[in-house]
């Protein structure tokens, strides 16, 4: 059972699989392209937000599916809702991606210039890199077994 449908009586079904993508929106838009494709090998593909006539991009697993999706900031339709990029998300923390390769991930995190946090668990084999994107988005990439 659900922590809350224990406190409400009933069962919890499971319906999630998994996490389906992460959305970001972004007034850095081809930086944030270069970002993920450079660093972690990520494809760059068309968004359907195109179709509705705004910017955007999808980024996918070599092929395989679409992990973050990527919308470029349109104030008249962002800042009512007040979006904001580069700003904080209130609680979300940060998006963890399974990868591999470290030691060449962690060699192109330092030709980007980019600041980092390397943490070597000493719980499990996992390795991480934490890294933000352009937009301020907090990124762990995290690496088992290598």
């Amino acid at each position: 059972m659900c922590l809350i449908a224990q406190n409400i009586g009933g069962e919890c079904a499971v319906a999630v699989a998994g996490l389906d993508h992460v959305n970001i929106i972004t007034d850095r838009l081809d930086e944030t392209i270069a970002f993920y494709t450079r660093l972690i090998g990520l494809e760059c593909g068309v968004s359907p937000a195109t179709g509705m006539g705004m910017q955007g991009a999808w980024l996918h697993v070599p092929g395989g599916p679409a992990i973050i999706h990527l919308i470029g900031h349109d104030p008249a339709r962002h800042d009512v809702d007040g979006i904001s990029p580069g700003t904080n998300t209130g609680s979300f923390n940060h998006v963890a991606l399974m990868c591999s390769g470290f030691d060449e991930v962690l060699a192109r995190v330092a030709e980007m210039g980019l600041p980092s946090k390397v943490y070597d668990r000493t719980f499990g084999n996992a390795r991480q890199i934490f890294v933000h994107d352009p937009n301020n988005v907090r990124v762990e990439l995290n690496f088992q077994g290598e």
